[in-house]
């Protein structure tokens, strides 16, 4: 389980959609296998269709992320 890149962030207004998974996905950011009926996270991409799947425990760390950075972003006003 490597997580790959660097953690995203919600702030560009993409907002993630839990859903049951209906087939097995792979988590977009640490490769493990989502099965068939456990949930999982999708973040669309803007412009186009469909999204990036996450795990839900990738999820808890990109919506950490997300409070940091908006912290910084209140700290700087």
């Amino acid at each position: 389980m490597v997580k790959r890149g660097k953690c995203p962030s919600l702030i560009s207004g993409r907002r993630p959609n839990i859903e049951v998974a209906k087939a097995r996905r792979k988590c977009t950011r640490c490769g493990v296998y989502i099965l068939k009926g456990e949930k999982c996270a999708s973040i669309p991409i803007p412009g186009q269709f469909g999204g990036k799947t996450y795990c839900l425990s990738c999820l808890k760390e990109i919506v950490e992320k997300t409070i940091k950075d908006l912290e910084l972003i209140i700290s700087s006003i």
